[in-house]
C-alpha cells in the first residue's frame, strides 16, 4: 500500500466496515479533515453491511465530521432492525432527547420498545425514563414493576437508578448485600466503591478495599482504589498509585486523568510534559489541541505558569493569593494542615450556630422546567427553613436595592446564567447569611446537621482542591464574601475574558477563602470558617443530579445540536416504521 496517500486502503472493494470505521475514526481524532471526508463519503457503501454497533460508531462519527446524511442514513438503518439490544434502541432515543426533541424522544420509547426482546424491555423503560425523565422518574417505575432483581444485570440498574436518585445510603446497603450474593462482579464492586463515597463514608470504601485485598482475591482491585483516592482528595496518594501501575506495565488511567492530578498538586514540569499528548487523545480530536487552551485543564496550566512567573519576579503572597487559585489552594491546605484534625473532619464547638436557617436558589427565568422543579421541592420543603427563589427579576430588583448600580451593571454583563447566579449567591448572602444551593443540588438529608455551631461559614472542598461554590453556609456580613463580592464584581465590569470557574466561582472562592485566613490570621480565621471535604456534604446532599435537561440544547453548557433535517427526518420515520413492524419475542 502507498503510504503517501493514506486513503488508498479506501478504494479496495468492497469496503471493510470495522477497517472504514477505525479509519474515520483516526481521522477525526487526528484532526485529518480531507481523510475524514474520504472516509465518510466511502461510509455510504457498508450501510447494508455493518453490524448494529457499527451503525452505531458511524453516526457518531458522521456527527462529528458534519455529515448529517450518513449520520441519518445510519440511524435509518438502525432502526430497521426487525429486533433491537436496549442500548441501540437507547441510541435513537438519546439522538432525540439531545438535539431538544422531548416529545419525539417519547414516541421513540413507545415504539421501539415491542421492538426490543421481551426479557429486556423493562430494563430499556428504565434506562430510557432516566435518560429523559430523570431518576426519579426512572426509580419509581422500577419500584412499580419489579418483584426484586432476577439477576445482575437488574440489581446493576437498580442500584445505579437508586444512586442517581440520590438515594445513596440505599444504594450502599443494597450494593453490600449485592457483591455478598455475587461476591466476582467487578461492575457491582465498583458501584458499591462509589456508593460509599456518594452517601459521604468514603473510608467504608477503602475498608472493604483493605479486606478483599487480605483475602487474596484475584480481583484487580487498583484501578477501584486510585479512583477512590481521587474523589476522596488523596491526589499524592493518587499520583503514586498511577505512577506505580504505569511502572508496571499496567496503567490505571489516561493523561487526561493524570494530568488532572498533576494539576491539582501544581506539579508545572510534569503537567506541561504530559499536556500536549493529552490533549491530542481528548474526545474532540483534532480540534482538542487548539481547544486545550480554553479548556478547564488548559486554563488551569496557563494559570500555573503565570503564577511561576510572578513568584520568580518577587510579586508579594498577598498579591499572588489574590489573583491566582494555586497559591490560595497552598495557603488553604497549610491552614487545614495546622488544625486540630477534628476541625476537619466535624464541628466541635457547642452552642447554636450563627448561619440562620435560610435557603437561596436560582432559576433565571420564573418558570422553572417541571424536572428542574422536582429536584429544587427538595429545598422549599426542607422542614424549619425560610426559603427564597429569585429569578433574574428579582436578582436586579435585591442588587438595586442593598448594592447600587456598579452590582446591578456587572449582573447584567455576566456572560450567562451561571455567571449571574455565581454573583447573585455572593450578594445575597452577604446581606442575609443562610445556604445556597444549586438547582441541581438535591436535599436528602437533614440541612441542619451541615449547620455547626459557632461557625460562621462552611465550605466544601472538591477533590481536586477547590473550594465548591454550588453548596455553602455563611452568617451575614461573613468578612470572606467581602472579599469574593468585590473581585467578582470588578472582574465582571472589567469584561474579563477568565473561564467562569476562575472569574465568580470555585476558583473566586478559594482565592478569597485564602486571602481571609491571610488577613485574619489562622487561629481567627479557625474560630468563623470551617473547611470539610465534599464527602461530608454528600451525607446530606446529593449534588449535582444527572438532571436531563443539563443534556439538550436549552442548558446554557450544551454541546449539543439543534436537529438537522435529515437526522429529525429518520428519527421520525423510525417513529412510524417500528409501528409497524411485530413485536420482537
Amino acid at each position: 500500500m502507498d503510504r503517501t496517500r493514506p486513503d488508498n486502503a479506501l478504494r479496495a472493494r468492497p469496503l471493510d466496515p470495522a477497517l472504514l470505521l477505525r479509519y474515520a475514526e483516526l481521522a477525526h481524532k487526528t484532526g485529518n479533515q480531507d481523510q475524514l471526508k474520504t472516509a465518510l463519503d466511502a461510509a455510504h457503501d457498508i450501510l447494508d453491511r455493518a453490524s448494529p454497533w457499527e451503525l452505531a460508531r458511524l453516526a457518531n462519527v458522521a456527527e462529528r465530521g458534519d455529515d448529517s446524511e450518513l449520520e441519518a442514513a445510519a440511524l435509518t438503518a438502525i432502526a430497521a432492525r426487525d429486533c433491537l439490544l436496549p442500548s441501540l434502541a437507547l441510541h435513537l432515543v438519546r439522538k432525540a432527547h439531545t438535539i431538544g426533541q422531548h416529545t419525539l424522544a417519547q414516541a421513540l420509547i413507545e415504539a421501539l420498545e415491542p421492538r426490543v426482546t421481551e426479557s429486556r424491555r423493562r430494563e430499556f423503560r428504565a434506562e430510557a425514563l432516566l435518560l429523559i425523565e430523570g431518576p426519579i422518574a426512572a426509580l419509581a417505575f422500577l419500584r412499580r414493576t419489579g418483584n426484586g432483581p432476577r439477576h445482575v444485570g437488574e440489581a446493576t440498574l437498580l442500584s445505579t437508578v437508586l444512586a442517581a436518585a440520590g438515594r445513596t445510603h440505599l444504594a450502599r446497603r443494597y450494593l453490600r448485600r449485592c457483591i455478598r450474593h455475587w461476591p466476582d462482579n467487578a461492575q457491582l464492586l465498583g458501584l458499591y466503591i462509589r456508593s460509599c463515597l456518594l452517601s459521604g463514608v468514603p473510608e467504608k470504601g477503602f475498608a472493604w478495599l483493605d479486606a478483599m485485598e487480605k483475602s487474596g482475591t484475584t480481583m484487580a482491585l487498583d484501578s477501584l482504589r486510585l479512583n477512590l483516592l481521587i474523589e476522596s482528595g488523596e491526589q499524592a496518594a493518587a499520583l503514586e498509585l498511577a505512577e506505580r501501575s504505569e511502572a508496571s506495565g499496567t496503567p490505571l488511567i489516561q493523561d487526561m486523568q493524570k494530568l488532572q492530578i498533576l494539576l491539582a498538586l501544581g506539579h508545572l514540569e510534569a503537567a506541561e510534559a504530559i499536556a500536549a499528548g493529552a490533549a491530542r487523545h481528548d474526545w474532540r480530536g483534532g480540534k482538542a489541541t487548539a481547544h486545550f487552551s480554553i479548556s478547564s485543564n488548559g486554563a488551569k496550566l496557563n494559570e500555573l505558569r503565570l503564577y511561576r512567573v510572578a513568584r520568580q519576579q518577587g510579586e508579594s503572597r498577598k498579591s499572588l493569593v489574590q489573583r491566582f487559585f494555586y497559591p490560595a489552594q497552598q495557603v488553604i491546605e497549610s491552614w487545614l494542615a495546622s488544625g486540630d484534625r477534628a476541625d476537619k473532619v466535624a464541628p466541635h464547638d457547642s452552642g447554636e450556630s450563627p448561619i440562620p436557617r435560610r435557603i437561596l436558589q436560582y432559576w433565571d427565568k420564573p418558570v422553572v422546567p417541571v424536572e428542574i422543579a422536582a429536584v429544587m421541592e427538595s429545598w422549599s420543603a426542607a422542614e424549619g427553613f425560610e426559603y427564597v427563589r429569585l429569578d433574574r427579576a428579582g436578582a436586579i430588583t435585591f442588587l438595586q436595592e442593598h448594592f447600587g448600580p456598579d452590582h446591578v451593571r456587572a449582573f447584567r454583563l455576566a456572560k450567562h446564567a451561571a455567571e449571574e447566579c455565581d454573583f447573585l449567591r455572593l450578594c445575597w448572602l452577604l446581606i442575609h447569611g443562610g445556604t445556597y444551593a444549586d438547582a441541581d443540588d438535591l436535599l436528602t438529608g437533614d440541612l441542619g446537621n451541615l449547620l455547626p455551631p459557632g461557625k460562621g461559614m462552611v465550605l466544601y472542598r472538591e477533590p481536586h482542591g477547590a473550594l465548591q461554590n454550588n453548596f455553602f453556609s455563611t452568617r451575614p456580613g461573613h468578612r470572606l464574601l467581602d472579599f469574593a463580592v468585590e473581585d467578582a464584581c470588578l472582574a465582571l465590569l472589567r469584561g474579563d475574558n477568565d473561564w467562569t470557574w476562575s472569574k465568580t466561582g470555585p476558583g473566586l472562592i478559594t482565592r478569597a477563602a485564602a486571602h481571609f485566613i491571610l488577613e485574619q490570621g489562622e487561629e481567627a480565621a479557625r474560630r468563623d470558617l470551617l473547611v470539610l471535604p465534599r464527602h461530608v456534604m454528600c451525607a446530606e446532599v446529593h449534588p449535582h443530579m444527572a438532571i436531563p435537561y443539563k443534556k439538550t440544547p436549552a442548558h446554557w453548557m450544551a454541546s449539543s445540536k439543534q436537529a438537522t433535517g435529515p437526522v429529525l427526518q429518520a428519527l421520525n420515520d423510525a417513529v412510524n416504521a417500528s409501528q409497524k413492524k411485530p413485536a420482537a419475542a
